[in-house]
């Protein structure tokens, strides 16, 4: 009898374990209900620790009925992951649709960037090699160009380069038939200059601005008519003067027009030095 009573005792607390058990289950899970977040599913084996039942298909619809939405539920599509090294982070749920890159979107920052230098390097090699050369032999003129080829000179350009005398068509300017006429004087870029206007017989009159204080030429002016672009204003800038054998000569010009800009830059001057006039020549080899 005192055997019966013990395990009749024993079958009525282990009931009650599992009820109790249950019964905190219930509660714990309309609290959880209750609140904006789901709660967490607990792991399978720490339910069958406890000795609480298993799942059944209504508890898991009812599981399913509290988790939140994925993208593909809420209508925005499946999640997308890029097959690059740059690629969109991957959310946790939602089928993942694979899109290869093209090979050009696909390319690194640093390809590109070393694509662009050796570009760049490539332009200044071509630009070093480069040769231009303007020839006058008093007569005729050519311009040499290792890129384009060679092309002679002709109509107002050589008008231009027969007037312009060295050292200054102001040295012989009645000789040569020219006139000056004195301008107000101007002022470029903030400075003011001495003006001077020079018509010669052909070609185009030309507007010289000097220094007021060393009556050096720093700059010249004139309308240049070519073959390729037709009427261009052309200036010349002229800059670091030096004395060599007691002449003033300028060290750097600058000739520019709407289409270009030239910087010569001399790194040495000599006077009277003996010339073959075959160098002038229009077509003389290149060294």
């Amino acid at each position: 009898m005192m055997i019966r009573t013990l395990l009749a005792a024993a079958v009525l607390a282990s009931f009650t374990v599992v009820a109790t058990d249950a019964e905190a289950k219930r509660v714990r899970s309309r609290s959880s209900g209750a609140s904006d977040a789901p709660a967490a599913k607990k792991p399978k084996d720490d339910e069958d620790k406890v000795g609480a039942r298993r799942l059944t298909k209504e508890d898991e619809d009812k599981l399913a009925a509290r988790k939140p939405k994925s993208d593909s539920d809420s209508g925005s599509g499946p999640s997308v992951r890029f097959s690059s090294d740059r690629s969109a982070s991957q959310p946790a749920a939602g089928p993942a649709a694979v899109i290869p890159m093209p090979a050009a979107a696909a390319a690194a920052p640093e390809d590109e960037a070393a694509r662009k230098a050796a570009e760049e390097a490539k332009r200044k090699r071509a630009e070093e090699l480069a040769v231009l050369q303007q020839k006058f032999d008093g007569a005729a003129a050519w311009m040499l160009n290792s890129l384009q080829g060679d092309t002679e000179i002709t109509g107002n350009q050589l008008e231009n380069m027969r007037n312009a005398t060295f050292p200054s068509p102001l040295l012989n300017y009645k000789a040569a038939g020219m006139t000056v006429e004195l301008l107000p004087r101007a002022t470029v870029a903030g400075k003011e200059y001495i003006a001077l206007r020079l018509a010669p017989k052909t070609g185009s009159a030309v507007t010289m601005y000097l220094d007021p204080a060393t009556f050096f030429v720093m700059r010249t002016s004139a309308k240049v008519n070519t073959p390729e672009m037709g009427e261009l204003d052309n200036s010349s800038e002229v800059s670091d003067y030096r004395d060599v054998a007691g002449i003033k000569v300028p060290f750097v010009i600058v000739n520019a027009n709407s289409a270009q800009a030239v910087t010569i830059k001399l790194d040495k001057v000599e006077h009277n030095v003996p010339l073959d006039d075959a160098i002038f020549s229009a077509k003389l080899p290149r060294p």
